[in-house]
């Protein structure tokens, strides 16, 4: 019995340091969404004209992958000489995305 007792004393603070690691890890999985897409500095085409080429939307998931594929596709139109994408922090644990 007392030896049951020293494994279970020596096992339980090895279990618990592995659980409390894996914590963060767990939060950090979720995936971001999008709170708002902000487009600014267009002068040759229409803001609906950009978010219809724009596969970043709001409430979607929050991708750089494809936000350097939206930046892609832009200046691929030949109307801009050059596209910026920036994002910060959201009031509600997402993103906000400017272009």
């Amino acid at each position: 019995m007392k030896r049951r007792v020293a494994v279970l004393l020596l096992v339980l603070p090895s279990v618990s340091i592995a659980f409390a690691q894996t914590q963060p890890h767990q939060e950090q999985s979720k995936p971001l969404k999008v709170e708002q897409v902000f487009v600014r500095g267009n002068r040759r085409i229409t803001e609906a004209e950009i978010r219809s080429l724009i596969g970043t939307h709001k409430r979607g998931p929050y991708d750089p992958k494809q936000l350097d594929l939206d930046v892609r596709n832009l200046y691929d139109t030949g109307h801009f000489t050059d596209v910026k994408v920036s994002s910060e922090d959201g009031s509600r644990g997402g993103k906000v995305v400017w272009f």
